[in-house]
């Protein structure tokens, strides 16, 4: 057996080995693994043999060793052999090690975890000497038993104390009591294990004393803290942690001198009552050993190259740890007046500290220490409004702290701002930055005076500065991110210009000159600012815009750039400002600026005109110009197209964002007849290269656009629009987004619209048919043509609610009807798609509603008097089989959430043909429900729902009567 798990794992490691020969083995030794209790003594012998085998086997065979012993499915007996076991060959190794006996990094780490299994499931009972087992291999000289006691150590805590770990309510029992038995057993010894260990390998081996050190740093969080906290162990941290010179971080004894450090901040963070860690705090000394540590030739002086950033991060740590518990004790009502003042002392001690590595010039260093300053600014607030005011000693540290806060909120004016490279860093700086400001205003909620005398010196200070030659703060407008704020800052308190207009024409001609900076992403972010600056004030800025537009005039020549092949590579989803679009969809932002410019009332329509035809004339021009390349198959001139006509829908826009059915109304005749030019101009364009999906994207984006600025003119050329976007060629998506513009303007025109819609309803139809017939080829195209459902049943329902039905059975229509009811019926039985399909029905419903006539009462005798002839014999036999057809359909699941919704508004159709055709409803569908066999008792119930519970009950009991159908 031994030999056959030998030679499988071999085959299953072996790339070169038989394809089936491979698979038999890696199946075998799947079982192994699934059943560890059937083979754990082979593989037992198999680790522990002697000579040994190779590595991949070993490793295997401990793995099921380990899993044998971690499933609990072993007795005591197998518990203590294995325990005999590793013990015989942990001592045959690591006794008297030799080099070439040693085991490998990995296979020690597998040995540790099977001892760390064994631990747990024998420490209680049946091995309560482990840690003086592996204690006494330790020897003075014995280097692999003493890092393999230490390994072991920190297995032990991470099994069974690391907080991090998420366990089972009976593992956190067991290790509860496990962490008992230590520290009534072992923890003396060990503590003393380790202060042997940091006096003996100091001056010989480093790497041990880092993993003792970082074994203690583990371990003192649940243990008794005077076995960390005692003279021997506190004189080799003192003495580890406060070495002097100038020593790397990288090298071993900065590696050391940082572990001893975070030992002392496992120590602190420990958790104890406040007056206990008060004491332990000031019995530890730690304002002197941070102290010490700050002056080190690593820390003295952040300005020279060996500024070690990580010990930084270390102290830094240390003092947030400390700090944290200061402010605790402070904070907490149950302390007594000696442990709030000897609090109070290690305060004034530790804010200094704080804020040198708040202040560092490393962002990672101030984040370290940011929890605790926040803790800080809350317990003064807590303190202002209990008290009104803070104490002295508190408020003398308040200044140094607001002080330092926006200090750190400077920019590093050495950084390349907006280059690809620094865009991690930016976006960390700009997080940091978010919280300097959170920090900020926790200060001006403590003391709002200090606040504003500070900010206020502060930007007093910069600008009388400013004019002076070779200044930093004049030379700082040149670094991109300054002008960015300026901008952001004018655009979000765009509401104070509103009420002070006098200083608008200031601001225009400082945003004028930063829009044609050099800097290509500074550039493109401000031309969207502008706009975003100039849209609200658009009423203010009337009597300046010529001067504005005339000085904006140059950045308006559009220039079309195909792009590059790895513009659509994954890697460039984001390409900050620098794809061949960025430069074109920011410029679109400066021709809705200018729109907004010039529309307001305070511009004289004569004026409106002119800046129209300034703006417009170049883009027809070079739209002619490129008119006949683009023909040719030139696609940098399609895209040249495309960009002039999006303009063109961009500058209308500006003009105006009324949208048919608002409030408002399109801008004066004169403009719209400038407008209806452009309009012509892009309809010559689409017309003659309507076979282009790049025309028809940009067409579709100025028709959206332009409506707002044709008003009703717009239908005039509807029926081009029409030809030019549901051309042959249209995709589905190109339909249903076309639709949904269509849906604004029967909304908005609908007194208008009858007759022009009547004329195009057929051959709009027809082309949305034939998209809709389409076959689909693949999971895009399904989407897309879901889509187009959707849309196409929406447009007729916007038909519908705008009383335009009567265009449906007109003459020029009349033989489009009966395709529109059998697409709607079989949209309406697809089970594939339930949103649909209940549109579908609320079409239906809608239709039921429109033509029914009026509502007949039950048990009056009338007839019912459709104002569509024949109407309410059509929807009983069309409509209302439905109700019965839709929940049959193959694939129809009555439980479904959205197939419930489907059922529900098939229970709504039923109750609107009710209201319009009455009892002889009823008749009829008394017959239809016994042609399905329903009993008389179902007839009654049925029919005395429909009539008696209202839509709302209907509803539900519609749903429940063909769920219990279904079932």
């Amino acid at each position: 057996m031994e030999a056959q798990v030998e030679n499988a794992i071999q085959i299953a490691w072996n790339p070169a080995a038989d394809y089936e020969l491979k698979t038999q083995a890696i199946n075998f030794l799947n079982q192994l693994r699934a059943e560890p209790t059937q083979a754990w003594q082979v593989c037992l012998l198999l680790f522990t043999r002697d000579p040994r085998p190779n590595e991949v086997v070993r490793h295997f065979a401990l793995e099921v060793v380990n899993n044998a012993v971690q499933t609990q499915r072993l007795d005591p007996a197998s518990l203590l052999f294995i325990r005999d076991s590793m013990l015989q060959y942990i001592r045959t190794i690591y006794q008297q090690p030799t080099p070439d006996q040693i085991d490998t990094p990995h296979i020690q780490n597998k040995v540790t975890q099977t001892i760390t299994y064994l631990f747990t499931a024998l420490y209680a009972q049946g091995w309560e000497s482990f840690f003086e087992d592996f204690r006494a291999l330790a020897s003075e000289d014995n280097f692999p038993a003493t890092m393999l006691y230490l390994r072991v150590l920190g297995s032990v805590h991470d099994e069974i104390a690391d907080v991090l770990m998420s366990r089972s309510p009976e593992e956190s029992k067991r290790n509860a009591e496990l962490k008992d038995l230590v520290r009534a057993r072992d923890a003396q010894n060990i503590s003393l294990s380790w202060q042997g260990i940091l006096s003996r390998w100091r001056q010989t081996d480093l790497s041990l004393i880092e993993w003792c050190l970082k074994t203690i740093s583990r371990w003192v969080n649940w243990i008794d803290i005077s076995l960390v906290v005692n003279d021997g162990m506190l004189h080799n941290l003192f003495e580890i942690a406060g070495q002097q010179g100038v020593m790397s971080s990288e090298t071993p004894e900065g590696r050391v001198r940082d572990a001893a450090i975070d030992t002392f901040t496992e120590t602190v963070g420990k958790k104890m009552k406040a007056p206990d860690k008060v004491q332990l705090i000031a019995f530890l000394n730690l304002g002197n050993v941070v102290g010490q540590l700050i002056a080190s030739p690593s820390l003295a002086d952040q300005s020279i190259s060996t500024y070690d950033n990580d010990l930084a991060e270390a102290v830094a740590k240390l003092v947030n740890t400390t700090m944290f518990d200061i402010v605790k004790a402070i904070d907490t009502d149950s302390a007594d007046d000696a442990t709030r003042q000897q609090a109070n002392e290690l305060l004034g001690a530790f804010v200094p500290y704080l804020l040198r590595f708040f202040s560092d010039e490393y962002d990672e260093i101030c984040s370290t220490v940011i929890p605790s300053l926040t803790d800080l600014l809350t317990l003064f607030r807590k303190i202002v409004k209990s008290k009104g005011a803070l104490p002295s000693e508190y408020a003398s540290m308040l200044s140094p702290i607001l002080e330092a806060i926006v200090a750190k909120m400077k920019y590093d004016s050495t950084a390349s701002w907006g280059d690809e490279d620094e865009q991690t860093d930016e976006a960390e700086f700009q997080e940091l930055r978010k919280r300097l400001h959170v920090l900020q205003q926790q200060v001006a909620a403590i003391d709002e005076n200090l606040y504003i005398e500070t900010l206020s010196n502060k930007i007093a200070l910069i600008l009388s500065t400013y004019d002076q030659p070779n200044s930093d703060v004049a030379s700082s407008d040149e670094f991109p991110v300054i002008p960015l704020q300026y901008m952001e800052i004018c655009v979000r308190y765009s509401a104070f210009f509103e009420q002070n207009g006098s200083l608008i024409p200031k601001v225009l001609e400082n945003l004028v000159r930063l829009i044609h900076s050099s800097h290509r992403k500074l550039k493109l972010r401000s031309w969207y600012l502008f706009y975003r600056f100039v849209k609200p004030l658009r009423q203010q800025i009337g009597p300046v815009s010529q001067t504005v537009i005339q000085a904006i005039g140059d950045l308006l020549s559009i220039k079309a750039e195909l792009p590059d092949d790895n513009d659509d590579d994954d890697m460039s989803s984001e390409d900050n400002g620098q794809s061949a679009d960025a430069t074109f969809n920011s410029q679109l932002y400066l021709f809705e600026a200018i729109g907004c410019m010039a529309s307001p009332s305070s511009v004289p329509v004569e004026s409106k005109i002119i800046y129209c035809r300034e703006v417009l004339n170049p883009l027809f021009a070079d739209l002619e110009q490129n008119l006949g390349p683009a023909k040719s198959g030139d696609e940098r001139a399609i895209v040249q197209v495309h960009h002039l006509i999006e303009a063109i829908g961009t500058l209308a826009r500006g003009f105006s964002d009324w949208m048919p059915g608002a409030s408002g109304a399109p801008p004066a005749n004169e403009v719209s007849e400038e407008f209806s030019r452009a309009a012509e101009v892009i309809l010559v364009a689409l017309e003659s290269l309507t076979s282009s999906m790049t025309i028809r994207t940009g067409a579709r984006f100025a028709f959206s656009r332009l409506i707002g600025v044709l008003g009703s003119r717009v239908l005039q050329q509807l029926p081009r629009w029409i030809d030019g976007l549901l051309s042959q060629s249209s995709t589905k998506d190109e339909m249903a987004t076309f639709l949904r513009l269509l849906d604004q303007v029967v909304f908005g025109f609908k007194t208008e619209i009858f007759n022009m819609l009547d004329s195009l309803l057929a051959p709009l139809l027809q082309r949305v048919f034939a998209g809709l017939a389409e076959p689909t080829t693949g999971t895009d195209d399904e989407i897309q043509l879901a889509e187009l459902r959707r849309e196409y049943l929406n447009f007729l329902l916007i038909i519908l609610t705008n009383d335009l039905g009567a265009v449906f059975i007109s003459s020029a229509n009349q033989a489009t009807f009966d395709t529109i009811i059998t697409t709607i019926e079989h949209f309406a039985r697809d089970p594939t798609d339930y949103p649909t399909a209940r549109l579908a029905i609320s079409v239906l419903t809608r239709m039921t509603a429109v033509w029914g006539g009026p509502d007949i009462p039950l048990n009056s005798g009338n007839p019912p008097a459709p104002t569509l002839p024949g109407f309410d014999h059509f929807a009983m036999t069309r409509f209302s089989p439905l109700s019965w057809s839709v929940p049959a359909s193959q694939g129809f699941n009555s439980k479904d959430p959205q197939a419930r919704q489907v059922l529900g508004e098939l229970g709504g159709m039923q109750i609107e043909i009710l209201k319009k055709t009455g009892d002889v409803y009823l008749q009829n569908l008394r017959q239809e429900l016994s042609n399905m066999g329903v009993d008389q008792q179902g007839l009654d119930e049925y029919l005395g729902a429909l009539t008696t519970k209202g839509e709302k009950g209907f509803k539900q009991f519609f749903q429940q009567f063909v769920g219990r159908a279904a079932s």
